[in-house]
This record gives structure tokens, sequence and C-alpha cells, in this order.
């Protein structure tokens, strides 16, 4: 079972998996499909047709365009944005603040505006 805070409107077009949480003022679009135990914290943005993968972690105030596609296992810091149609592979990393402008493979952690790689920082 899902919690879905009440001041969160799902359209029925969208997908909420098992075990998921979805905390106050967040905006759900169209059309999404969120995998299984997905946490997305306070005032964040899920744009039209974007796909969030099982057990990723979305932090406060983070911007997710329409057309993204978060693989599985992926942490995006708070007040992150990622524009449109880009893809954040599985156990991909955005830093807190930064500004996704390219595709980020798996395992990959990403810093800044705009998003660069730094291995320094992965595991």
């Amino acid at each position: 079972m899902s919690h879905v805070h009440p001041s969160v409107r799902v359209p029925e077009t969208s997908r909420i998996g098992k075990g998921c949480l979805i905390q106050a003022f967040t905006t759900i679009s169209a059309d999404c499909v969120l995998g299984d135990g997905v946490f997305i914290n306070t005032y964040c943005t899920v744009g039209h047709d974007a796909a969030i993968g099982d057990y990723t972690c979305i932090m406060p105030g983070t911007g997710i365009s329409g057309n993204v596609k978060i693989g599985a296992e992926a942490m995006i810091g708070g007040h992150a944005y990622v524009v449109p149609g880009r893809k954040i592979g599985s156990r991909a990393v955005v830093a807190a603040g930064s500004v996704v402008f390219t595709n980020v493979k798996d395992n990959t952690t990403v810093v800044g505006n705009p998003a660069k790689r730094m291995p320094c920082l992965e595991l």
C-alpha cells in the first residue's frame, strides 16, 4: 500500500507503485509511472509522461520535467531540476541544486549547473 498525502492530486492516467511515499504539496502530472517504493519529498513536481524507477528517492523542491525517465534506486537531491526528455540511470546520484541538461548514466554522480560528472564522489 502506498501513502500519498491528501494535498497531492494524482491524475487517473498516472500509476503509483506499491509502497510509495509521496509527501505534501507535490504535483504529479498526467501519464506518469512511479515504480514500487518510490519516495518523493515535499514540494516536488513530476511532469507529464515521467517514469520513476523502483526505490528512487527525490528530495524536497525538486523539479522533474515532462518525459523524464529515472532508473531504479536513483537519488535526486533537493532543489535539483531535470530538463524535459532526459534519462537518469539506475543508482545515479544528482546532487542538491543541480540542473541536469544531459542524460546521466547508471552509477554516476553529477553535481552543479550544468550538472557534470564527479567520479571522486562515486562509490
